[in-house]
């Protein structure tokens, strides 16, 4: 189990991309890193996941090299 720290909630101006950053610093090995939002009064929704740098059409996920921190960008 990695422990992880990261805001509950993010917002930005339309047309401009949100950043949401997350630490995982008891990360192992290749463990993928996966995250999922959460509308209120709705159920989880897969965005993204991987070992390294991602994109795919819903976000971005971008890995620090060490693999203790990432950043998730939704367009």
């Amino acid at each position: 189990d990695s422990k992880t720290t990261q805001p509950n909630s993010g917002e930005g101006a339309e047309e401009e991309p949100v950043h949401l950053p997350c630490n995982h610093s008891t990360i192992s090995g290749p463990e993928y890193i996966s995250w999922y939002r959460q509308i209120p009064h709705q159920g989880p929704e897969y965005l993204i996941h991987g070992l390294n740098n991602v994109t795919n059409r819903m976000a971005s996920l971008s890995i620090a090299k060490d693999r203790k921190s990432s950043t998730l960008v939704l367009p």
